[in-house]
């Protein structure tokens, strides 16, 4: 018979399930990691309240410059709240060999070709497609300066936000989320915690979502969350693939801009993507619940 609340996927991880305490539910990480984020972002927020306010239409260049280089130091910190979360509670729970473990899943990209290839195309295909639903031609403009892309790529990577959270969302609440829940209810969970983690940002004079629209946002927060499990269930749980796709996420709106003018409402090319997203989501949802029924069937 099979296990309740345990999807049939079959995925093994290379954290251990056996090494992996079994909770309820994982509130000591949730708590651990908005505790120290919202902290420093509750700092930066005071240091910000008599600051130009940021509307939607900011550019990037002047949306930065809402914030005094304090802030932004402040907002970096916070970033690493889940890595930070993560790290204390594996070592309480597993020692050393937990953290070195959790580590090397952050940097083991020998996870197949045809993974890394989804992994780093899957978004900008969707950025692609939507602008030229959107019809408002593409720029490649990025790709005129290689040596300052590469350089905006290390700090996306690093310290932009994949790196810092991913060993947490993905590396620790995840797998324990997985224990007693299927995949799609652990994935809208996780979405639902991501997204309010992300909130205090948005008050935040100098963040980049201080001039995002909160729906949309949301919506495709969920949507990557349920395609990051997808992708985390195939390939064994590594942390790099969830990284490395949230990167991947994170980049292409910066590498795939609008050739011509931006439209209004969600015949915008951003909300185009997340439409496209959603569907993704919607179909992955349907994948997960008939290969349950299907498993369970042949359980009978």
């Amino acid at each position: 018979m099979e296990t309740p609340g345990k999807d049939s996927t079959p995925h093994t991880t290379v954290l251990s399930d056996d090494n992996i305490k079994q909770v309820e539910f994982p509130w000591d990480y949730f708590v651990t990691a908005f505790a120290f984020s919202w902290f420093f972002w509750g700092i930066a927020f005071l240091l910000g309240l008599n600051n130009e306010p940021v509307t939607a239409s900011t550019d990037a260049q002047n949306l930065l410059a809402a914030a005094s280089p304090l802030m932004l130091l402040l907002m970096l910190i916070g970033v690493f709240g889940p890595f930070f979360s993560t790290f204390i509670l594996t070592y309480r729970q597993q020692g050393r060999a937990g953290i070195a473990a959790l580590w090397r899943s952050g940097w083991k990209i020998n996870i197949g070709w045809s993974w890394l290839c989804i992994i780093f195309l899957l978004f900008p295909v969707i950025k692609i497609v939507s602008l030229l639903i959107a019809g408002v031609g593409i720029s490649f403009g990025a790709f005129s300066q290689p040596l300052t892309l590469l350089g905006m790529a290390l700090f996306m990577y690093f310290l932009g936000g994949p790196f810092g959270e991913e060993f947490g969302w993905r590396g620790y609440a995840l797998p324990r989320l997985l224990q007693k829940h299927k995949p799609v209810n652990a994935s809208l969970m996780l979405g639902l915690f991501w997204v309010a983690w992300h909130l205090p940002l948005f008050i935040i004079a100098g963040s980049p979502q201080a001039q995002l629209p909160l729906l949309p946002w949301a919506i495709s927060v969920l949507s990557v969350t349920i395609i990051m499990t997808w992708v985390y269930l195939n390939t064994g749980g590594v942390v790099f693939a969830a990284i490395a796709l949230h990167f991947s996420s994170n980049w292409s709106n910066s590498l795939f801009l609008p050739a011509d003018g931006i439209m209004s409402g969600w015949g915008r090319p951003e909300n185009i993507g997340v439409i496209i997203q959603a569907l993704i989501a919607l179909l992955l949802i349907v994948f997960f619940i008939m290969t349950r029924k299907k498993s369970t069937q042949n359980s009978i």
